[in-house]
């Protein structure tokens, strides 16, 4: 069985996956949210390649692992989207420091002391 076949069971895999790249799926959809249509000519395409799932009924472990390719593609793209949110954050708070004060000024304190000595100099005059 499977069990004791690694390299089997993850050409199985791999069949599974690429058949479901080249369907043109949305991964970012639910199970339940997908096209039944995508989904039947996915499993065609796996039996074609792959006839050992033809052991199973109905052959149930291509629905499994369309399923589990599908969230470990929605987790994926989750990472993503939270690693690039904080490297925006990242890189706001760089261009603050280079920036000068929070407000972005260029000066920083600088203009601060500039105004306060012309003020100083028109309350001498």
């Amino acid at each position: 069985m499977l069990e004791d076949d690694d390299e089997q069971y993850k050409g199985l895999q791999r069949a599974v996956r690429d058949a479901v790249r080249f369907s043109g799926a949305d991964c970012q959809r639910t199970w339940r949210k997908q096209d039944f249509v995508k989904l039947s000519a996915i499993k065609a395409v796996v039996l074609q390649r792959q006839p050992y799932f033809k052991k199973y009924e109905d052959e149930w472990p291509i629905g499994e692992f369309i399923r589990s390719h599908m969230k470990n593609m929605q987790a994926y793209q989750r990472r993503l989207e939270k690693e690039k949110a904080e490297d925006g954050k990242e890189n706001e708070n760089e261009n603050q420091d280079e920036n000068g004060d929070e407000n972005g000024d260029e000066n920083g304190d600088e203009n601060r002391d500039e105004n306060q000595v012309e003020g100083n100099v028109e309350r001498q005059q």
